[in-house]
């Protein structure tokens, strides 16, 4: 079972907790991307991640664009429905990318992640794309 399908039925407090399971030892099902806000964390493994594109902003910079699998969007979805108006901080391999304020719910399961250095979406990549495990020291800035 992919790690946000089954994410969506636990509940804790008022807090809606979006945890995959994280116990399973095959690299394919352990979280990798992990969204989180004060009270309130969602995390995808590479089965959740259907594909990754990193473009040129055309100012020296990369946009990472994350498409999810099918199981992973609803998930994805009512977590930026409860984020809406609030920070969350992106992580990838335990290195924060990005902490943005979320303005609106996000259907559909893309997750844009702006003003990556070239080295930075070069080991972004590696990861997501291509499989590789997250580096030892965290990826580079």
């Amino acid at each position: 079972m992919g790690g946000a399908r089954a994410i969506g039925r636990l509940a804790v407090a008022t807090a809606l907790w979006l945890l995959p399971a994280v116990l399973m030892a095959d690299m394919d099902t352990k979280p990798i991307l992990v969204i989180r806000a004060p009270d309130t964390t969602i995390a995808f493994a590479h089965t959740d991640i259907a594909r990754a594109n990193l473009d040129d902003d055309g100012e020296g910079a990369q946009t990472l664009t994350l498409m999810l699998q099918p199981h992973a969007v609803s998930a994805f979805s009512s977590f930026t429905e409860a984020m809406t108006e609030q920070v969350v901080v992106v992580s990838l391999c335990g290195s924060v990318l990005w902490k943005p304020r979320v303005m609106t719910p996000i259907y559909g399961g893309m997750i844009p992640l702006p003003h990556l250095s070239p080295l930075r979406g070069a080991a972004v990549m590696a990861v997501l794309a291509e499989g590789a495990p997250c580096p030892a020291v965290g990826l580079p800035e």
